[in-house]
């Protein structure tokens, strides 16, 4: 990376970096050095939640990650028995937030920005023909995007299935896929994603909209503001209507 840099400012974790010669599989990621715990007990749940600028493309985007193993966790994600839930906001202008319940490899080679994993998709995107919806009465998720507007993520983790609450309100909740085992120790981690902008991400280098401030001051670069970082272990799980919104398969 020619550029990167984080620190604190005004109670937030800021991060800038680029990806050299854009063409590479550029992330950058911040793992706790305490461990959180997946209780054996279906019905406790490891609480984690986190705030974000959400604003993304299919080439940048944030990603909250619950993984079996320790730091770095793209090296655990090489370990063919690892477990890893990957959340994330990508895509865009109106991005989709899903996760990705990692078992091991993905076709062969471990989870990189170009090898993603079959998704459970919580929140769909908000423009073109792919329908927009999160639970109502929560408004679009473009309301929940902006340069300078923190969105939360909490997420409820049992060893059966993970829940997803947006700025507070229920988005989605999946069993896991068969394979997939979470339990005990994990690593919490906040990351960011941008990779081979200079060439592909065409909405933000190559045309003034609908990214205008990305177009004029971030084609090369990408930065975050991250804060609300935190967990707890043995929650009790989160109030949630089966009815209307069941719990239904990966």
């Amino acid at each position: 990376m020619q550029v990167f840099t984080y620190g604190y400012l005004l109670g937030q974790l800021w991060e800038a970096f680029d990806d050299t010669g854009s063409d590479v599989t550029g992330k950058v990621r911040f793992t706790a050095r305490q461990m959180a715990n997946v209780d054996a007990d279906p019905n406790k749940y490891l609480h984690a939640t986190m705030s974000v600028d959400i604003v993304s493309t299919d080439r940048r985007y944030p990603q909250f990650i619950i993984s079996d193993q320790p730091a770095p966790v793209q090296e655990g994600l090489s370990n063919e028995s690892s477990n890893t839930l990957l959340f994330q906001a990508i895509q865009g202008p109106g991005p989709r937030i899903e996760v990705q319940a990692i078992h091991g490899l993905v076709a062969g080679h471990a989870w990189d920005v170009n090898n993603q994993a079959p998704s459970h998709v919580f929140v769909h995107q908000g423009f073109g023909d792919t329908p927009d919806y999160v639970v109502a009465p929560d408004p679009s998720i473009d309301a929940h995007s902006g340069m300078d507007r923190m969105t939360r993520f909490d997420v409820y983790v049992s060893t059966d299935r993970a829940y997803f609450f947006l700025d507070g309100a229920p988005a989605g909740c999946t069993k896991y896929p068969s394979g997939f085992a979470l339990s005990g120790q994990v690593s919490v981690t906040v990351g960011d994603v941008l990779y081979h902008e200079g060439a592909a991400d065409e909405l933000v280098c190559y045309h003034q909209k609908p990214f205008p401030f990305l177009h004029e001051h971030q084609c090369a670069q990408t930065k975050r503001h991250f804060d609300d970082i935190g967990w707890k272990s043995g929650a009790a799980p989160p109030a949630w209507d089966d009815v209307r919104f069941p719990c239904g398969a990966y």
